[in-house]
């Protein structure tokens, strides 16, 4: 899970929409740009659009997060246990 701090990456991600690979908690990676932090069915995710695709990430289930968009914030966050 992140903690507050990090959860700010995610919000930074999604105003320049960087281009994000995340890791989950059950080793799945979703590529895309980030688009929005929302509540879906009463879970906080990430929303990341790839194409015409989008998925919405639970943001508690996030392990990683890797910026494959070059800035001057971040280029990976891991979460803490």
């Amino acid at each position: 899970m992140l903690s507050c701090e990090q959860h700010d990456y995610l919000e930074v991600a999604c105003v320049y929409h960087f281009e994000l690979e995340v890791t989950t908690t059950d080793g799945h990676s979703y590529l895309g740009l980030a688009k929005d932090v929302r509540y879906e069915n009463k879970t906080q995710c990430l929303v990341l659009e790839s194409g015409s695709v989008q998925n919405a990430v639970s943001i508690a289930q996030i392990t990683s997060l890797v910026a494959l968009t070059d800035n001057p914030y971040f280029q990976r966050v891991d979460a803490g246990f």
